[in-house]
């Protein structure tokens, strides 16, 4: 898979995820009812829309970083306290009920637990998805530079070089450092599958 496949399907997995997280949890939570308020159900099931709008348009379309960087902190702060309110809450009714699938309670539990399995997902994710659109935006700003960088760095034959290239071009261009570390480990890995 060479850088370009390999961005894209990375673009394609974040949009995967980010849709199932922020369109289909809210709706699902949404029709449960887990809420006495029905306004609130769909205050929420909006808002999680304009949200998935907003990343969708700016770290998706424009390969933007600032956004999404602030929705992941936001949903990693947010992370701790919930994965610790399930465990409570998990711990307390566990004696009560038991695993029935029509009982809306449990289908609640398993919704929570499910969108902080998806939420880890999603914040690995975004880490990738930021590295890509760094790679974006140097391609954008400097395409002579993203093609020396790539151009040499698929061109070495051995880890030496490689080594020197990975060194020279994050002096020469620090703030893409993490795209160039990038292009280097999948050449590395390229080099090392070679050699065995």
């Amino acid at each position: 898979m060479n850088n370009e496949e390999f961005l894209q399907k990375t673009r394609k997995n974040w949009l995967i995820i980010t849709a199932f997280l922020f369109l289909v949890i809210p709706t699902a939570y949404s029709f449960l009812g887990t809420s006495q308020d029905e306004f609130h159900q769909i205050g929420l099931a909006i808002g999680s829309f304009i949200f998935f709008a907003l990343l969708y348009y700016f770290a998706y379309v424009k390969a933007g970083t600032r956004l999404l960087l602030l929705a992941m902190l936001s949903r990693g702060f947010r992370l701790a306290p919930s994965s610790f309110a399930l465990f409570v809450s998990f711990k307390d009714i566990m004696p009560y009920i038991d695993f029935d699938l029509s009982n809306p309670l449990v289908i609640t539990f398993l919704l929570a637990a499910l969108e902080i399995i998806i939420s880890i997902v999603w914040i690995i994710a975004s880490m990738q998805l930021r590295l890509v659109n760094k790679a974006i935006q140097f391609k954008k700003e400097s395409s002579d530079a993203y093609k020396e960088v790539l151009t040499a760095i698929n061109n070495s034959d051995n880890l030496d070089i490689l080594n020197k290239h990975l060194k020279d071009f994050s002096q020469k261009w620090p703030k893409y450092s993490g795209v160039i570390e990038t292009c280097y480990n999948s050449k590395k890995k390229e080099l090392s599958l070679s050699v065995e």
